[in-house]
């Protein structure tokens, strides 16, 4: 009886520990199959590493790259307005000479006409004396005095107040330019009609200047 009791016990025995080793394999198969699972884990997470690694190096050149083109283009914008600034001076220059060149050119313009208008004035009078002198050879010796006479009489006339057509003109009213004899425009202020001969313009003591002729 014994015997069989242990032998019982023993089989039972057998029963638990191959219940054990199934359980155990099991759970070996299982933490196995985790590890596998883990392992895949770590290669996929550590080409992703590799890739975000080699993606940052990739990053860190591209940022030295764009710094250093940033630093260039600095260079090169401070050049251009050093050469901006150099270039409105030039300008500014140039405008500045241009215009004393055109103030030059117009001073020289006025110059030549001026002379011009001169030279033109004279050749008037030219033409006109040589007019005369021809005039006065085709003419008679009589004749040609009497008409210098009639001209030196014109030239008196001229000279002559224009109110008594007797004494010279001595004095000129500022306010018109016109000329007068001294006692006409006196007894013009004494009556209290001030006003020019001439042409009528109002004028006062103040305005009486005398002139040599």
């Amino acid at each position: 009886m014994e015997l069989v009791s242990e032998s019982v016990k023993t089989k039972q025995a057998q029963s638990f520990l191959l219940s054990d080793k199934q359980t155990l394999a099991k759970q070996l198969q299982q933490y196995n199959t985790t590890l596998e699972s883990l392992k895949l884990r770590i290669a996929d997470s550590e080409e992703q590493m590799k890739v975000f690694l080699a993606e940052a190096l990739k990053s860190t050149q591209e940022d030295r790259h764009l710094a250093v083109n940033l630093e260039t283009t600095r260079w090169e914008l401070a050049d251009a307005e050093k050469e901006l600034k150099w270039l409105k001076s030039a300008v500014f220059s140039s405008e500045k000479e241009s215009e004393q060149i055109q103030r030059k050119m117009d001073e020289v313009q006025a110059k030549l006409d001026s002379e011009r208008s001169e030279r033109k004035t004279l050749d008037e009078e030219f033409m006109e004396l040589n007019r005369k002198f021809v005039e006065m050879s085709s003419e008679s010796g009589e004749a040609a005095i009497q008409k210098l006479q009639d001209e030196i009489k014109d030239c008196k006339a001229v000279l002559k107040c224009g109110v008594c057509f007797d004494r010279p003109k001595e004095v000129v009213i500022v306010k018109c330019y016109h000329l007068f004899c001294n006692p006409c425009i006196q007894r013009n202020l004494e009556i209290r009609h001030r006003k020019c001969p001439g042409c009528g313009t109002a004028f006062g003591q103040s305005d009486v200047r005398f002139v040599k002729i």
